[in-house]
């Protein structure tokens, strides 16, 4: 029997822009865009907590905006901003295979699926 692999799509990629368990979390698509010439697809979900629930005594909005690469199955951007707290972002960037005089022959082959001609992983 053949099995059919079926795709979850994340918490960003749903088709509608509600969030029935969270009413006051918004979910924005905001389309593709390329980083390190790799095609990306953004997502923003923000989550405004009411002035109980902040600890400040004033609603606080959270953000968290992800670029996504379905290439790679893997967010190449990422930014997290509280005003409790501040802004974290977190990047992925591309890098080159080292150069095969300094890989040892016993190495598991890490640089098999390098391609030498886009200095990218294929």
């Amino acid at each position: 029997m053949d099995k059919k692999e079926v795709e979850t799509p994340n918490w960003a990629q749903r088709e509608s822009g509600e969030n029935h368990s969270r009413p006051n979390a918004q979910f924005e698509d905001l389309g593709t865009n390329t980083l390190d010439g790799i095609l990306v697809h953004g997502y923003r979900r923000t989550v405004t907590l009411r002035s109980k629930a902040s600890g400040t005594g004033e609603p606080v909005a959270v953000t968290d905006e992800y670029w996504y690469s379905e290439e790679l199955h893997l967010n190449l951007l990422a930014n997290h901003a509280d005003p409790r707290t501040g802004k974290l972002t977190v990047t992925v960037t591309p890098r080159r295979c080292p150069a095969k005089r300094l890989i040892a022959t016993n190495l598991p082959a890490i640089c098999s699926r390098f391609h030498p001609a886009t200095s990218w992983w294929t």
